[in-house]
């Protein structure tokens, strides 16, 4: 077989160490979360369910008391 060939089968198992090591990390996870929830309230705006931030729920900055 090529040597070429060789290479880019290590160079696959590699990726795959990688890709699988990320995936076992829970942060990862809490950043692809906060990412879609951003731009699922872009597009669709807010979740009404969720708990408003402080100062969310008058308009107004909470430091300008």
């Amino acid at each position: 077989m090529s040597p070429y060939w060789y290479a880019l089968r290590l160079i696959q198992a590699f990726e795959d160490r990688i890709v699988e090591s990320i995936l076992r990390v829970p942060g990862f996870h809490r950043a692809v979360g906060r990412i879609h929830r951003a731009i699922n309230e872009k597009q669709y705006g807010r979740n009404p369910h969720e708990p408003l931030a402080p100062g969310e729920a008058t308009g107004e900055d909470s430091l300008t008391l």
